[in-house]
């Protein structure tokens, strides 16, 4: 299974064990159903009931980061995603 003890800033979740299965996201009501949309898009199993966390069944370290970019596209502004874009941008010509 994935071994992961990750605190994600961009997303209100902790994962501390050893099996990953479902994690939950706290965002914001009007965030969670285009995250909803676009995990199923890409092929990850989740389920987001009303009044309630995101629940995203995990199994892959690649479904973490796709997870990640799509939280943190919706949860950061634009001049946030350009900054960080943009220090990836000198981090990889160094």
């Amino acid at each position: 299974g994935l071994i992961c003890n990750q605190h994600f800033e961009s997303f209100n979740i902790f994962v501390s064990s050893c099996q990953i299965s479902y994690i939950m996201i706290e965002i914001k009501c009007c965030d969670r159903w285009e995250a909803y949309f676009r995990l199923h898009e890409l092929g990850i199993v989740c389920e987001c009931k009303s009044y309630q966390p995101l629940r995203v069944n995990v199994v892959t370290a690649l479904e973490v980061i796709q997870i990640w970019f799509v939280v943190t596209r919706l949860s950061k502004s634009r001049q946030e995603l350009a900054s960080w874009l943009e220090s990836c941008l000198v981090l990889h010509s160094n």
